[in-house]
């Protein structure tokens, strides 16, 4: 067979049934390459079982390009992390780079890292990507006399007759971007001819017009959807939380809701939109889809395979819209060019939302992370009340649940600090009113701005400026940085991740940097752009401060970038803070230790302004009390 080569099929990836037969989609690894990592993990199997986590799973910080490994099915593999936030339903999808194969995982903890002994280990440890994407060059059709229809049980036996085994694999030609190839066994019998032997399908080869055309589409006309019948509610309802976006209100999926009907709009959604090569969008003209339902596909990257329902609920400049997923619960900002249009194909997707909106009917203000750690993936049985604007109002039934709550409610943060009993007061902890997120906007401006506009101090002593702020640099107790809104810091990243995806931005490199002048700038501590400000110039080295974190850092002029008007428009975020009465803890030198310890693990802690010198805000920090943390 000439131009073979031994393939280690790792598993199967995607089948479409054709009117000729089925069309599979598979990943495979050279055999000599699938040996040699198999043996190296093997050699390190010991020190990942025994490696303690690397990562708090409080404070873990992903890097979407960093090799990992996850156990998968007893066998240790390399992955890398699909998203660095966990999805919805709090889990991480990880992808096997040296199989193809895609999992998911609900404890960050499960992820490992070794380190690198030896040249030939250190060699392995920077190899690429083994796995390839292949397409199967035969249609097979099933045993039995149904046309080319598969169940779900043959598609099964199929799967395992071709996976995890090692074929001769002969190049035929190029599929829609992949290489088609015709496996033999090692008595070179065809793979269609194997399986027909063993009873699994019919005797059918490839036809000679699969070299030359491109895979049938499923034939679909976008069409516009502005209503989707809503829920039948009973008066009390069972519910699964996935998602909550503040204290006091949640999303939850309807367990009543039959789980074949869930995983048949899903997998209709993937195998229609998937096997379009130009899906239609819903955005082709300079009309407003305000209202309309669309399909946005999720996890946007390497290896999505993800589509879901969304409804377009704002529309803003620069080609923005705002859209709520109405199967999860969550709203987010993306460009109207990634929504796709429906198709009047689609049998399944008006049916109603999976799940509700709801709020308690009392109002509560809780740490955001105790509030998620009490309602987060949890089973509850709610009273339904009325809907407003399409969010239910709802009560807890069962009693547990209720005082569980109670006690949330009832709990107080306590001051970190001890202050002298003459002046100590009781603060209470009250959320303030959550700043709206910020709209960005790409328009000229007649007056661009060549500064962050001045932070917000004009604040009332003892007031409590935030009760979820988060310490982002640390120097010593009379300087250190804060964020108050940390969410607003979120909504900006989400902007930036935005501006990246543009194919044009890595050739943005014409940035002209003056001392003070905003910017956008790399960090290659995590790997991301955030918005910065020019501290020095060095020839081509140039010190930024990321003006969102406090942060200092030195690097080369080529990985500055030009910062767009609605990002200079809003002030630097981080805070530089004073604590109150540091100069009382050089005194006490084990109690400022144990008292920095303890400051930095805090996940969230209350804010209360003393005064503010020289733009240094003085302040004291109160500790949020959670599960995880109380004494």
């Amino acid at each position: 067979m000439e131009s073979s080569v031994l393939l280690h099929v790792t598993c199967i990836e995607n089948s479409i049934c054709e009117p000729q037969g089925l069309c599979v989609y598979f990943w495979g690894v050279e055999h000599k390459k699938h040996l040699t990592m198999r043996n190296y993990i093997n050699s390190i199997q010991l020190q990942l079982e025994k490696k303690p986590p690397k990562f708090n799973a409080k404070k873990l910080t992903i890097n979407q390009e960093d090799i990992y490994f996850v156990q998968v099915k007893n066998e240790w593999q390399r992955v890398k992390v699909s998203q660095p936030k966990q999805d919805l339903d709090g889990s991480l999808e990880v992808f096997c780079i040296d199989s193809g194969s895609k999992h998911v995982i609900y404890d960050k903890n499960d992820l490992r890292t070794v380190e690198k002994t030896g040249s030939a280990a250190d060699d392995i440890h920077q190899w690429p990507p083994l796995a390839s994407r292949f397409v199967l060059a035969d249609l097979v059709q099933p045993l039995r006399d149904t046309g080319s229809h598969w169940s779900t049980r043959e598609m099964a036996i199929f799967g395992a007759k071709m996976s995890s085994k090692t074929w001769t694999a002969v190049p035929i030609d190029f599929i829609n971007e992949c290489q088609s190839v015709r496996l033999f066994d090692a008595t070179n019998q065809p793979l269609v001819n194997l399986l027909a032997s063993m009873g699994v399908a019919s005797n059918f080869c490839s036809t000679p017009s699969l070299k030359s055309t491109s895979l049938p589409v499923i034939q679909g006309n976008p069409t516009t959807i502005t209503q989707i019948p809503g829920v039948s509610l009973a008066a009390k309802e069972n519910l699964f939380v996935t998602f909550s976006e503040k204290p006091g209100s949640f999303f939850g999926k309807l367990e009543k809701m039959l789980v074949e009907a869930k995983d048949e709009m899903a997998t209709e959604l993937f195998k229609v939109y998937s096997s379009l090569p130009n899906p239609p969008f819903l955005y082709v003209d300079n009309l407003s889809r305000l209202g309309h339902y669309g399909v946005l596909q999720w996890n946007e990257g390497q290896n999505c395979n993800s589509f879901r329902r969304v409804l377009i609920t704002s529309e803003l400049a620069n080609d923005l819209v705002k859209v709520y997923l109405i199967d999860y619960g969550q709203s987010l900002l993306t460009s109207c060019f990634k929504i796709l249009a429906p198709l009047d194909c689609l049998d399944h997707f008006r049916q109603p939302p999976h799940g509700i909106l709801c709020k308690l009917d009392l109002n509560i203000s809780p740490d955001v992370s105790v509030w998620n750690q009490f309602i987060l993936d949890k089973r509850v049985k709610v009273k339904v009340g009325e809907c407003v604007g399409g969010i239910y109002v709802v009560t807890f039934v069962d009693d547990s649940i209720n005082k569980e709550l109670e006690n949330i409610v009832l709990r107080k943060a306590v001051d970190i600090f001890t202050t002298p009993a003459s002046t100590k007061k009781t603060f209470p902890l009250v959320k303030p009113k959550p700043s709206s997120l910020p709209v960005f906007e790409n328009e000229p401006s007649r007056n661009d701005l060549c500064k962050y506009p001045p932070q917000k101090t004009d604040f009332v002593p003892e007031q409590i400026i935030s009760a979820h702020a988060i310490v982002t640099y640390f120097n010593s107790f009379t300087e250190f940085w804060i964020q108050l809104e940390p969410q607003l810091v979120t909504a900006i990243m989400e902007r930036i991740h935005s501006l990246i995806l543009d194919p044009n931005f890595v050739n943005q490199k014409d940035i002209s940097a003056t001392i003070g002048k905003p910017c956008l700038a790399f960090y290659p501590v995590d790997g991301k752009w955030h918005r910065a400000i020019v501290q020095a110039l060095n020839g081509n080295m140039i010190t930024v401060c990321y003006v969102d974190y406090g942060i200092s850092y030195t690097l080369r002029t080529s990985y500055l970038r030009e910062l767009p008007q609605d990002l200079i428009m809003l002030p630097a975020l981080a805070f530089k803070c004073c604590l109150d009465g540091s100069e009382l803890l050089s005194k006490f030198v084990d109690f400022a230790d144990a008292l920095k310890d303890r400051f930095l693990k805090s996940s969230a802690f209350g804010v209360l302004f003393c005064k503010v010198v020289d733009g240094v805000l003085h302040i004291r920090l109160r500790h949020v009390q959670t599960p995880d943390n109380e004494s």
